[in-house]
């Protein structure tokens, strides 16, 4: 796929007739929605009223614009394929850019100790808690008394 036709970037002044023409039917039309039987007149329009003695039309920057907006206008489909693939060579290549200026560092480190690096680990993993030197649930810290002692007898047995 090509680069998209950049009517802007024509070279402003003097062109032959048959150069306009083959730039017409290799760029112009190929680029744009309209007939091409209207872009033809068009441009038998334009060399009738611009070409001068020699043959030659000048073109200007007025129309350079003028063609640039009839293409954003009315572009083809051809042409609507080249501008997203433009878009997307850009923007592949921007991140290629980043890429090379900030490439991604490796965390690797060849003379790290095993060992250190085992206890570092092992000391993430453990849970580190306070061992409580008195229960919280208790209220009272007065005389305790054994459950057992406190039930009922069962009958027939004293």
């Amino acid at each position: 796929m090509g680069k998209p036709f950049e009517p802007l970037k024509m070279r402003r002044g003097k062109y032959t007739i048959e150069r306009l023409r083959n730039i017409f039917e290799k760029s112009i039309i190929p680029s744009t929605a309209l007939d091409p039987r209207f872009i033809r007149n068009q441009f038998n329009t334009i060399v009738t009223s611009k070409a001068d003695s020699q043959g030659e039309i000048e073109i200007s920057e007025e129309m350079l614009r003028n063609l640039s907006k009839t293409l954003e206008l009315y572009p083809s489909p051809r042409r609507c394929l080249e501008l997203d693939v433009e878009a997307l060579r850009k923007e592949e290549t921007q991140t290629m850019q980043q890429v090379h200026h900030n490439p991604e560092v490796s965390r690797f480190t060849n003379k790290s100790d095993i060992k250190k690096t085992a206890v570092k680990g092992l000391e993430n993993i453990l849970v580190k808690t306070k061992v409580p030197t008195e229960d919280p649930h208790r209220k009272g810290k007065g005389k305790t008394i054994d459950i057992k002692s406190l039930r009922k007898p069962k009958p027939g047995k004293i």
